[in-house]
């Protein structure tokens, strides 16, 4: 059992190799491995029967060790890189789809008297723009169909939306998604992470802004979510987007640099004039 162990531990090395890389080495270990295995069972004539018993017997026992761990090192490459391969599929397959999938959550906020506030956002997947934040104390199929409505008027309505199966996404919303033309795509039941652009942007909002302000009531809620929109779709940057906000802008080079505050000086947006 040790053995296994250590054969799965030592796979991290050859595991980051091409494929092909990889099956050659294994291949070269265990030809060379052989021969040695070859070389050591010829003992001199002088050598006495009991040091050839031994010899063989450590032979045979290191050459068995040695296949044995590059076959599982074998093993655990193949593997990897079969989930690999699979992950890049799906990746790539999701970036090909982004521009017509859009994702919606809801989200809890409470407020200074203990009352729960509910938050509704719309996530457009091709740029990571935030589309849409609303706020209601009391959430319903009908009002979601509204802000679904109003958030897309005037900007073009993708093929498919993800959402989570939250009992307040009833027959109203679902007839409106009908008639708007979109698909919808439900995750599965106790499955966050099949929604995680909408998941990972509820965290942000909580971590670059809720989690340090005290929510008042409705109308504070609702100024803070719109001037947390337009930092996150003009001003925060993302990785995926090559250090670039979801709306894009251009690059200044000539001025002097300047600070803008953001949510009260919670943040700083900087630009050059």
């Amino acid at each position: 059992m040790t053995l296994h162990a250590r054969c799965v531990v030592t796979s991290s090395g050859p595991s980051r190799r091409h494929p092909a890389e990889g099956r050659w080495m294994i291949r070269c270990k265990l030809s060379k491995n052989i021969r040695c295995f070859s070389n050591m069972r010829t003992l001199p004539s002088s050598a006495s029967s009991s040091d050839s018993a031994i010899s063989e017997r450590w032979s045979v026992s290191s050459a068995c060790l040695t296949i044995t761990r590059w076959r599982a090192i074998w093993t655990a490459n193949s593997a990897i890189c079969r989930l690999a391969s699979a992950r890049c599929a799906k990746r790539d397959q999701a970036c090909a789809h982004a521009d017509g999938v859009a994702s919606m959550d809801m989200f809890v906020v409470p407020t200074i008297s203990f009352r729960l506030l509910y938050g509704f956002l719309i996530l457009q997947h091709s740029r990571r723009q935030l589309l849409w934040l609303g706020v209601t104390a009391h959430p319903s199929a009908q009002w979601i169909a509204g802000q679904l409505t109003e958030a897309y008027s005037w900007e073009q309505a993708p093929r498919y939306i993800v959402r989570d199966r939250d009992c307040v996404y009833g027959d109203a919303f679902i007839r409106r998604l009908r008639a708007m033309g979109i698909r919808d795509r439900p995750i599965a039941p106790r499955s966050p992470w099949q929604n995680g652009y909408a998941e990972r942007l509820i965290g942000s909002i909580r971590r670059d802004c809720l989690d340090h302000v005290v929510v008042l009531g409705d109308r504070h809620l609702r100024h803070l979510l719109k001037s947390y929109q337009k930092y996150y779709n003009e001003a925060r940057t993302h990785l995926s987007l090559h250090k670039d906000a979801p709306i894009p802008r251009a690059v200044q080079t000539v001025g002097r640099t300047l600070a803008m505050p953001v949510l009260g000086g919670l943040h700083h947006q900087y630009f050059r004039a």
